[in-house]
């Protein structure tokens, strides 16, 4: 009956309200602007400092590295002058060492660079030129230019004498070194070995066994002992040495063997023995036999 009166007061919501965007805008102070532009400009002379730290790094490296190049470079040379080192009897002059071991190494272009230097095969060829070496060592310094050769050398003990061939100097390993010739005099004044055998020897040969040259090598220490200097023989027949002292008109016949002192001393015995009974052989007294000596 009576219809209700819309209230005009009231108002719908706005629909379009709510899709709507809502921007928001902010706007910084002058102080702030201020404040940003400040630290901005601070922070470029950090970047030029860095970039400045990292290539006065790189120029000090440079400058490290090239000096240490050029030392290396420098220090890997090698010159064709050896220095000769001794260990042992010296032989020869140095001259004559420094011109054998120069002739070695100057035929390799290699021995010129101490990384490339060929060592074993340069003293494989020094030691057939040097036989009297048992080894022979190359080196150098770090920052030297003159290869250093270490020779080592056996000690002699007799002067091999033979006949229609050159005469050595024999080490006490009883190997043949080098001719009586190419040494230094002072080595002239050595007992004697007379090869009375039908071989002759060359540098480098065994002419006695190491064993048979250090029986002789006791052998000649008796005699000198006693103050007698005898020459010493190398027979044909093996193991045997006969040794004849000045003044007498016989030879001794020994055998290069662990008995040889014992061999002496029973020739010192048939000898007093014999003067006591008036007798004197005539060729040789033999005491190469336990318990017998024979005589003729």
């Amino acid at each position: 009956m009576f219809k209700k009166q819309a209230n005009k007061s009231v108002r719908r919501p706005n629909v379009s309200h709510n899709n709507e965007k809502v921007i928001s805008y902010y706007s910084a102070s002058r102080k702030q602007l201020d404040t940003f532009e400040r630290s901005r400009g601070r922070e470029k002379p950090k970047k030029n400092k860095y970039n400045l730290e990292i290539i006065n790094s790189k120029i000090t490296r440079i400058i490290l590295i090239v000096p240490v190049l050029i030392i290396f470079v420098y220090s890997s040379f090698l010159s064709y002058d050896p220095v000769i080192k001794i260990n042992g009897s010296q032989y020869r002059t140095m001259s004559s060492y420094q011109l054998i071991a120069k002739k070695v190494i100057s035929g390799n272009f290699r021995d010129s660079l101490k990384f490339l230097q060929q060592t074993q095969n340069d003293s494989s060829k020094l030691s057939e030129l040097l036989p009297e070496a048992t080894s022979i060592k190359f080196g150098s310094t770090l920052l030297g230019h003159n290869p250093v050769i270490t020779i080592t050398t056996e000690k002699p003990f007799m002067i091999f004498q033979q006949k229609g061939a050159p005469d050595f100097i024999i080490g006490q390993s009883g190997r043949a070194l080098l001719t009586v010739g190419d040494a230094l005099k002072m080595y002239q004044a050595l007992p004697k070995l007379i090869n009375a055998s039908s071989i002759n020897n060359r540098a480098g040969d065994q002419v006695l066994s190491p064993d048979e040259a250090n029986e002789l090598l006791q052998l000649v220490s008796q005699y000198r002992a006693d103050n007698s200097f005898p020459s010493f023989s190398l027979p044909n027949n093996p193991y045997e040495i006969d040794v004849k002292e000045v003044g007498k008109s016989y030879f001794v016949k020994y055998s290069l063997d662990a008995t040889i002192l014992t061999q002496y001393g029973s020739l010192r015995a048939t000898e007093l023995e014999l003067k006591q009974l008036g007798q004197t052989p005539s060729q040789y007294i033999d005491v190469r036999l336990a318990n017998k000596v024979f005589y003729l």
